[in-house]
């Protein structure tokens, strides 16, 4: 796969190549954790705004939390970058509220825990369905390594605290930003549905990245199977949504992928 994109958004290539037409450049924030976008006209000879002209407006923070700064330390070691940046997250937490009155009868720890999970979850979605510079395939890569930093971040604090829990629904493996709507179409297509049906419904989701697969396909098979009832078998879903499969075509895909695409 090539990664020229986000290649280009971490060395603050100035490119009116981006996947949604917009030429500039990305600028990251390294105190706040974001990348900016910066808008030049289109033969990339001036910015759209002078420095001392942008605002949250015109000059948004487009990319957030982890994903910022995984795109900033591109190439690094995985659990490197996961620790480094939770390690930096905390220290900003801590240096706020053990500050403030009665921080001594707080668990913190704790509390941290829950901002992190619950603030990168939201930054994700939003980078899910709100950013369309790159490929979808760039795109997809990212939200993985997002989706393992959550569940790596989650494990951690689980480990630590024994109070963090996790809920694993089918809903809270997707990415978009109108859920409800989403669930409710999934359940017209696959309430009753099983087997390859189902395996296609799953592949649509994946190609629209709206659906990051579990590494444990069992697991998915499991919360399915609680979401939308008998889907068949495990054996039988596995065998569809095996990565060397090709037993689904993509004229039984597109269709359902446009039908999500239009929630």
């Amino acid at each position: 796969m090539e990664l020229k994109l986000i290649g280009f958004i971490k060395s603050r290539t100035v490119t009116p190549g981006w996947s949604n037409g917009k030429a500039g450049s990305f600028e990251y924030d390294p105190l706040n954790y974001g990348y900016r976008f910066v808008s030049t006209t289109k033969d990339l000879n001036c910015y759209l705004y002078a420095k001392r002209e942008r605002n949250d407006e015109n000059t948004p923070i487009v990319i957030k939390g982890f994903l910022s700064f995984l795109i900033a330390c591109w190439g690094q070691d995985e659990l490197v970058m996961y620790n480094t940046y939770n390690e930096k997250r905390k220290q900003q937490f801590f240096d706020v509220e053990s500050k403030k009155p009665g921080s001594f009868k707080r668990n913190l720890e704790q509390e941290f825990a829950k901002y992190l999970l619950g603030i990168e979850q939201k930054n994700i979605e939003c980078f899910q369905c709100e950013f369309d510079y790159i490929s979808i395939e760039e795109k997809c890569l990212i939200l993985e390594y997002g989706r393992n930093y959550l569940e790596y971040t989650a494990s951690l604090y689980k480990q630590r605290l024994k109070e963090i829990k996790v809920e694993k629904t089918f809903e809270n493996l997707l990415y978009h930003d109108n859920k409800v709507a989403l669930m409710n179409t999934l359940h017209k297509l696959l309430d009753d549905t099983a087997g390859k049906d189902v395996a296609i419904v799953v592949k649509a989701l994946c190609k629209l990245g709206y659906l990051n697969i579990p590494n444990n396909r069992n697991e998915l098979y499991r919360i399915m199977e609680a979401t939308f009832g008998k889907i068949g078998t495990a054996s039988n879903l596995n065998v569809y949504l095996s990565p060397d499969s090709n037993k689904l075509l993509a004229v039984e895909i597109d269709p359902i992928v446009e039908i999500l695409r239009i929630i």
